[in-house]
């Protein structure tokens, strides 16, 4: 995170660009729908290799003996992919994605991979910051803010440090709840 402070006839502009985490709602989705369905497949394999130890392997008949235990194996293969994806999903969810920003004394610019973010700081009505809890701990912030033309913008900001800067007034999104009129460029005369 690079962070620049210049006076210019005594007055404060404020410039901050870098990398921050976002979490992705569709990411907390898809993570959920991998655990469930991972914990479904781990039922059925359970449902499979019990009805495979009630085969009676005196029966003459393979057919009887193949399909329970190649379902049982299946399913069991199934299960273990599922319960990767899902811990992997949830890593990635927890962790968020890496987006770049700008901010500076007239707004913020976030970068996304398929769109950008522009928020203008004179625009803004309300910026409100909910810490949230994953598994007993705070560790991230639901930033929602209202801009005068009535758009919501919510984002899930994840502190780049646990314990250190996991305060409102370390996140980029914070030079938005500044009210003060924002700087316009003048020119230096040499």
């Amino acid at each position: 995170m690079k962070r620049d402070y210049e006076i210019l006839d005594d007055r404060f502009e404020y410039r901050q660009s870098g990398n921050m985490q976002l979490r992705s709602e569709l990411a907390r989705v898809l993570s959920i729908a991998a655990f469930l369905s991972a914990a479904a497949l781990t039922a059925l394999s359970v449902v499979f290799w019990i009805w495979s130890m009630k085969i009676d392997f005196s029966d003459d008949n393979y057919l009887n003996l193949i399909a329970p235990v190649f379902l049982l194996i299946m399913t069991a293969i199934g299960s273990l992919v599922l319960w990767t994806v899902s811990i992997l999903s949830i890593r990635r969810w927890l962790k968020g994605g890496l987006y770049h920003y700008e901010a500076d004394g007239k707004g913020i610019k976030i970068e996304f991979k398929n769109r950008v973010d522009v928020i203008k700081r004179a625009d803004v009505v309300s910026v409100d910051f909910k810490k949230i809890k994953s598994f007993g701990l705070a560790d991230a912030f639901h930033v929602i803010i209202e801009t005068v033309q009535g758009q919501t913008y919510k984002y899930c900001y994840v502190p780049p440090y646990k314990g250190i800067m996991n305060k409102p007034e370390d996140s980029p999104f914070y030079a938005l709840t500044r009210k003060e009129k924002p700087i316009e460029d003048i020119g230096i005369i040499y």
